[in-house]
């Protein structure tokens, strides 16, 4: 939403989570290094509006095809047959495509060519059909672009590519221009499956022609990226057809089947295992082409437990002359309590990026609200903004919020507001917090300088967060990520 008083929004981004695979069996918790990963059960697991997407792409780069698995982290899964959605232009077939992002019934596909070009194309899931597409960057034979990646992927926030043997990775990814930074990573050699892994310690995870399955960490060094690799299998994974839809499900073929499976993945070059927790065939089968599918499909059912309780005196502690005064706070404290207590904001991680946000955007309190004539201008604990979530929120509540845009900022209303927004107009906050990454967190509110990583507020958002979860927990969070 917007920044505090005064100031309005520039946009709302939504990115979903990149929950990959092997993500610890106490969801609300961030991963901690040097720790090993339980395997998931799969009650656990859930898939969004229960379809996990695949596309892949045939014919020497000139067609896309979909499928679908319905129910992928249940014991029978329904598999729905492939089929071509796509024809591209003979003179420009692709080289690679990543699923970058699902919400709202698109999936946003981002698609290379051998020209070095970019382009990106929506997928109605309502309509199984590609609906728009946009040139973001346009190659030239005679002299590529730098997008011509033979392996493509995403974890949801960022774009990694591999060509000439190396790794490289595309920030700043948004859906109306190219990414803003591309940078080589690593020489990681020639990958046949190439996939991301956000809910674990490494990010990505590739296979190569001598059936060896590598996982690669990818971190920042000094104004560029590097990456540790860990070979993790030398045999038996020699297939191109492996994704992860999330949550330790991997979807592979064998190639005679899709083999669904939930896996004990390691962390940072503490444990080289990987253990099937349950492999199911099924009949459908995966030509043995590199396949993707948006990594947010699937995810933990989070549901922990704690508390969301917070008192006045612990947000000053944390952050100090930013709370409003006792007596506004702790009028409206009581309702935001229970909302927190009933989205699931009740982890160290999760309160302390919620807290943070909220004091960024109203101060905590309830009946704060932008300065100007506007009609949907913010108000409210998250500073809700603009017709559309106004309606989405008054919808969703129960109340015409539309055309009583005041009660936003109201104690009826305020707490219900800020819990919607967080937990349903972008249900995957929650999962950003247990990775600690505000970075993403930022950019899911719409906080107008999330795009921005030399905005001011960004390191000051993230300084917040870290301030209140050592506040909650005595000690400093680790791994945390500020920018996206």
């Amino acid at each position: 939403m917007s920044r505090r008083l005064g100031q309005a929004v520039a946009g709302i981004v939504t990115i979903a989570l990149a929950a990959g695979l092997g993500i610890a069996a106490d969801a609300g918790t961030a991963p901690t290094r040097g720790q090993a990963h339980a395997a998931t059960p799969y009650d656990k697991v859930t898939c969004g509006d229960a379809a996990a997407r695949l596309f892949q792409l045939r014919g020497n780069g000139k067609e896309l095809w979909y499928s679908s698995i319905s129910g992928p982290a249940s014991t029978k899964p329904t598999v729905y047959g492939w089929r071509k959605i796509y024809t591209f232009n003979a003179a420009r077939p692709a080289l690679a495509v990543a699923a970058h992002d699902s919400a709202k019934g698109v999936v946003q596909l981002f698609v290379t060519d051998r020209d070095g070009g970019l382009r990106l194309y929506n997928f109605s899931t309502g309509k199984a059909a590609i609906t728009s597409t946009k040139n973001l960057h346009t190659g030239d034979p005679a002299k590529p672009g730098p997008y011509d990646y033979s392996r493509l992927t995403s974890d949801g926030r960022r774009l990694y590519g591999t060509k000439g043997g190396n790794l490289y990775i595309a920030t700043g990814v948004t859906a109306t221009q190219r990414p803003k930074k591309t940078a080589l990573v690593k020489t990681i050699g020639y990958p046949l499956a190439l996939w991301s892994n956000a809910g674990n310690d490494q990010e990505l995870f590739y296979t190569d022609t001598s059936g060896t399955l590598r996982a690669a960490d990818v971190t920042t060094q000094g104004g560029g990226f590097t990456a540790t690799i860990t070979t993790i299998r030398t045999s038996g994974w020699s297939q191109a057809a492996i994704t992860s839809p999330g949550a330790g499900l991997l979807v592979r073929d064998t190639p005679t089947n899709t083999w669904r499976h939930l896996v004990t993945l390691p962390t940072r070059q503490t444990d080289t295992k990987i253990t099937p927790h349950q492999t199911i065939s099924t009949t459908h089968h995966t030509p043995n082409l590199p396949v993707t599918t948006p990594p947010a499909e699937c995810g933990i059912d989070s549901s922990p437990g704690g508390s969301a309780a917070v008192t006045y005196d612990q947000l000053h502690a944390m952050f100090g002359a930013k709370v409003a005064s006792r007596a506004v706070v702790e009028t409206g404290l009581p309702g935001l309590i229970r909302e927190m207590q009933a989205g699931h904001i009740t982890t160290p991680a999760r309160k302390a990026a919620f807290l943070a946000t909220v004091v960024n955007e109203s101060t905590v309190n309830y009946a704060a609200a932008q300065n100007g004539s506007s009609t949907y201008r913010g108000r409210g604990f998250i500073q809700l903004t603009g017709d559309f979530n106004y309606r989405g929120a008054g919808n969703a509540l129960g109340t015409d919020l539309l055309g009583n845009p005041s009660r936003a900022a109201t104690l009826a209303w305020s707490d219900k507001i800020s819990r919607w927004y967080w937990t349903k107009a972008r249900p995957n906050t929650n999962r950003y917090a247990d990775r600690h990454d505000m970075g993403m967190v930022n950019v899911q509110i719409g906080f107008f300088g999330s795009s921005d990583p030399s905005h001011p507020e960004v390191a000051e958002r993230c300084r917040d967060f870290k301030n209140a979860y050592k506040v909650l927990t005595g000690s400093m969070p680790t791994s945390v990520e500020c920018t996206t």
